[in-house]
């Protein structure tokens, strides 16, 4: 019997989100299943020919990093009573959401209620909590709370849930009264150790330049190094509300190149000697799995984070690196120029990383959720 798997999501490749690049493994090893059709509706991205995929853009636009919170939050809501439609009239029956965007899955999950349908979430964030700890919202508020119970019947309702932190498994096992998949962000193929370095000690920072991101750190090291060790290079990829403040910088030894193709972000941090996790010090980066440290571990590299963080605590418990407070400016700019002196150091940290790397593979980490997936049509299908 033909299964029929709807997947519902704001981007696809070639798009440079996180989202994107969690869900681009799990949908390639999907593709691999015999007799899964499936059919994905998204907003923005170029499908990926398929014999067993159909795509359906959506009409209406994402929310981005760019966006004020409440034009994106406008955004997200227009694309979720979309796919509220879509799904009230689809023949699927088991639908795949990912999150963020909240509101946009929290309407598409009400439809799947209403039709009785199965399905799957895939959470990178734990929201209304986001919008807590931004200010956006107080937790106490009438909204606020509204939110919060909104957010329990998501995750109550749903058929598997997973998510990318440990700390996030716990909160949301607690929420839902089920299990809890862990499955961290991992890497994608082509983040590789061992290839040509960069002729200079270069330093990588890539990803979402947005409201937890901490550039004004990353702005204090390149101005100290500028001074103390002008040979050591700087190199910032990506895109956010933030990041004029790469754009306008005068150090000279860093270089922002804006977003690029995951292909070329790669090729850029396996040149790269360390890279580097500088985050905002609040509750939403305590407990983040930021998917640029995975794909530092891809290409072997050593990994410095702000702030002491879940992220932090698993660098430091593997010896792939260091995690500081993010007052700690001395401290962290010391040890970076010692790795970039003591070779021994550097390559102690460096064997650590190639030791433990194949723990966190994109696909192989994407194979067992398909799996998981599979089994949904399997419980349905008539013995």
């Amino acid at each position: 019997m033909k299964q029929e798997l709807a997947i519902y999501c704001d981007y696809i490749h070639p798009v440079q989100k996180a989202g994107v690049v969690r869900m681009r493994p799990v949908i390639e090893q999907l593709q691999q299943i015999p007799g899964l059709q499936l059919r994905i509706v998204y907003a923005e991205g170029v499908p990926k020919p398929a014999d067993n995929t159909r795509y359906r853009k959506a009409w209406f636009k994402p929310g981005s990093n760019a966006d004020s919170n409440i034009v994106r939050i406008f955004k997200e809501i227009l694309l979720g009573a979309e796919f509220f439609i879509r799904i009230l009239f689809s023949r699927r029956k088991v639908v795949y959401l990912s999150s963020p965007p909240f509101f946009t899955i929290l309407l598409a999950s009400f439809a799947c209620r209403l039709r009785k349908m199965k399905y799957i979430l895939d959470l990178r964030d734990k929201y209304p909590d986001v919008f807590f700890e931004s200010g956006l919202m107080r937790e106490t508020s009438l909204i606020g709370r509204i939110l919060k119970s909104f957010e329990k019947q998501l995750v109550k309702n749903a058929n598997i849930v997973a998510t990318v932190t440990p700390e996030l498994v716990k909160k949301i096992s607690l929420l839902a009264k089920k299990e809890v998949l862990y499955i961290p962000n991992g890497y994608s193929e082509g983040f590789l150790p061992g290839l040509t370095k960069a002729p200079q000690f270069t330093i990588i920072f890539h990803g979402n330049i947005g409201r937890f991101q901490d550039i004004e750190l990353l702005l204090s090291l390149a101005a100290y190094l500028e001074s103390e060790a002008p040979d050591i290079r700087i190199v910032a990829i990506g895109e956010g509300s933030k990041d004029h403040m790469l754009r306008d910088t005068t150090c000279r030894n860093l270089s922002y190149l804006g977003q690029l193709p995951l292909e070329v972000i790669a090729q850029h941090v396996n040149r790269a000697h360390m890279g580097v996790s500088f985050r905002t010090n609040d509750q939403i980066s305590i407990h983040s799995m930021p998917v640029k440290v995975f794909e530092y571990i891809g290409a072997g590299l050593p990994i410095v984070i702000t702030p002491v963080s879940e992220a932090g605590d698993m660098v430091g418990e593997l010896q792939l690196g260091r995690q500081f407070r993010s007052e700690d400016q001395d401290e962290i700019f010391q040890f970076i120029i010692a790795l970039s002196n003591d070779q021994t150091l550097y390559k102690q940290y460096a064997s650590n990383v190639a030791a433990h790397r194949h723990k966190f593979s994109r696909k192989e980490l994407a194979v067992a959720f398909a799996e998981k997936i599979n089994m949904l049509f399997e419980e349905s299908t008539p013995s």
